[in-house]
């Protein structure tokens, strides 16, 4: 089962990792892989919950919610929401999706339900539309390659936003 294989997984390792707030747990159940459906969006909350507990009863406690949880597992614009909209998600391990232009679609849904505020999630929108009218022009060859530039140009812009986030509460709360 995908539960007690990630949690071997991460008892394997908790007494070698020192800084934890750096780790992203990545996972892919089993029966998923290579698969055209995701397992249910239940199963993944589960998932969740289970790592967070083992991260409650192993980690510092101001540790637990700053480790990052990803599901990966044949996502697609069609699972996305589900997927997504419990909050218990810090992103996605998109895989065959990636490819093409559902991508962007993914990417959208994922900023929605990441918790950004929505000022950050309309300028990531935008920039997500404007990537998306370039492949629609180039269609073809650059596909993957304009892809890759949504991945960075996104990983970028949601740093930026979050380090002047980072700076406007730290400057509020030593006025």
């Amino acid at each position: 089962e995908t539960t007690e294989a990630v949690l071997r997984q991460l008892d394997a390792i908790v007494n070698n990792v020192w800084r934890w707030e750096n780790v992203v747990v990545a996972y892919t159940p089993e029966v998923a892989l290579g698969a055209k459906k995701a397992i249910a969006t239940e199963e993944v909350q589960r998932i969740h919950g289970a790592i967070r507990r083992w991260m409650s009863e192993k980690l510092h406690s101001n540790i637990v919610d700053r480790v990052r949880i990803i599901y990966g597992g044949s996502v697609t614009s069609t699972n996305c929401q589900d997927l997504t909209k419990h909050g218990s998600m810090n992103g996605l391990l998109v895989g065959r999706a990636s490819l093409n232009s559902e991508f962007l679609y993914i990417a959208n849904c994922a900023m929605i339900h990441s918790g950004e505020q929505e000022s950050e999630v309309q300028a990531l929108r935008t920039e997500v539309a404007l990537l998306h009218a370039e492949i629609a022009k180039t269609k073809g060859i650059n596909e993957q390659g304009l892809l890759l530039k949504v991945i960075l140009t996104l990983k970028k812009e949601l740093t930026e936003l979050r380090a002047m986030a980072e700076f406007t509460t730290s400057a509020d709360s030593s006025e």
